[in-house]
């Protein structure tokens, strides 16, 4: 991370706790097993069990394998 990066925003933990990436990442501890509770954690176990990851993503927010993703 760059050392001269001012955070504009962070959440609060509220908005933390109401978000779709949190419920996601309690979904994950609950079944898969795999505690994180930050953003970077999350981001590191999508991004080394690349699998482990998309199949959760794909379950949990309906997404399905035809889905056309696109840019946007």
């Amino acid at each position: 991370m760059a050392q001269n990066c001012t955070i504009t925003w962070t959440p609060t933990e509220e908005q933390r706790h109401e978000s779709r990436l949190w419920s996601f990442m309690r979904w994950v501890a609950e079944n898969r097993g795999v505690q994180t509770t930050t953003y970077r954690e999350i981001w590191r176990w999508s991004v080394e069990e690349v699998p482990a990851f998309w199949g959760p993503c794909v379950n949990t927010l309906a997404f399905s394998e035809t889905d056309s993703m696109g840019p946007y």
